[in-house]
């Protein structure tokens, strides 16, 4: 595999929040996970941060407040977690030109979600830099070991 690949890869997991693991047991299973809880929740602090600062270049998750993830996590019948996960999907989109719905995103299996994402990932690191992806797949590896 080329590097060009791995690099687009370790930028689809920064927006899924998702390791190699998780990201292969969500494809291979419609079901929840079989460590527990959802994929969603591997979106840690870290990762939520290393993405608003390296790409996004503003808050998109991190300056919302609680009861307002909550709220639309509700309304949206979604969890918490999946809603910032979408978040991350959409100002990423967004980035590409491409205006979709937190609530088109909601309504995506998890595969459908995660294929998006990828799709946008791949369309992201294409545009950037050999140099800049290599950059950001290292930054992911730290925030990963954390």
């Amino acid at each position: 595999m080329n590097r060009a690949k791995i690099s687009v890869i370790f930028l689809s997991l920064i927006l899924l929040g998702v390791c190699a693991v998780g990201a292969t047991r969500l494809l291979s299973s419609a079901e929840e996970p079989a460590y527990g809880g959802s994929v969603y929740d591997m979106l840690t602090p870290e990762l939520i941060s290393l993405y608003e600062r390296e790409i996004a270049l503003c808050p998109v998750v991190s300056n919302k407040p609680a009861a307002m993830l909550e709220r639309t996590a509700n309304n949206l019948g979604i969890s918490t977690a999946k809603l910032k996960t979408i978040m991350l999907v959409q100002d990423l989109a967004a980035k590409l030109g491409e205006d979709v719905s937190l609530s088109r995103l909601a309504e995506m299996s998890d595969v459908e979600l995660f294929i998006y994402a990828k799709e946008r990932g791949a369309a992201y690191a294409n545009s950037l830099s050999p140099e800049r992806r290599d950059e950001l797949k290292g930054m992911l590896l730290s925030a990963l070991k954390t």
